[in-house]
């Protein structure tokens, strides 16, 4: 299995005025993520995993072309808040918790099931845009949760990849990619 790491990395604009005091503006109102996996060895028997890696990236032609990541270790919603009925709005944007920061979740991987004040109700769900939809608005402060598994849209950070042989039948190499807004 590969070494994986993940950082968020956020677009803002810090400035300084003469008397020291910072200014900070951020373009962004949640994070774009980078994974870097390592792959310490993969086996060239048969060529097959390296083989396999090589395929994936070019498939998607490098950086062209976005597809979808299920994180092993950050694919699950389990009841996450994502509105409260006001009587009127029907659709809300489907959420994800990391450690109590709530990230807008597009890619849904399979069914939802939807709570309102705690019991189960029906809704639809976009799964490309991660829009729950409701028939009926619900109630004036009902609270509005979801249980659901997701994927990341994801691009890879550059046009070419490397592999390096460094022993006769393994090889080692890294991938890095980032998640899409």
């Amino acid at each position: 299995a590969p070494t994986v790491s993940r950082s968020p990395s956020w677009s803002t604009d810090v400035k300084a005025a003469r008397s020291g005091k910072r200014y900070a503006r951020a373009h962004w109102s949640y994070p774009r993520w980078t994974f870097k996996l390592q792959y310490e060895f993969m086996r060239s028997g048969s060529f097959q995993e390296v083989e396999s890696l090589l395929g994936f990236f070019n498939q998607h032609g490098g950086d062209y072309d976005t597809w979808l990541f299920r994180d092993p270790d950050a694919r699950l919603a389990t009841r996450v808040q994502f509105g409260t009925g006001d009587g009127v709005t029907t659709s809300w944007q489907l959420l994800r918790n990391i450690g109590g920061f709530l990230e807008p979740v597009k890619e849904v991987d399979g069914a939802v099931t939807a709570y309102a004040n705690g019991s189960v109700t029906t809704a639809t769900v976009d799964v490309h845009t991660g829009l729950i939809t409701f028939a009926a608005a619900p109630a004036v402060g009902a609270v509005m949760d979801a249980s659901f598994a997701y994927f990341q849209r994801c691009r890879f950070n550059r046009s070419n990849l490397e592999t390096e042989r460094f022993l006769a039948d393994l090889w080692k190499g890294q991938v890095e990619f980032s998640t899409e807004k």
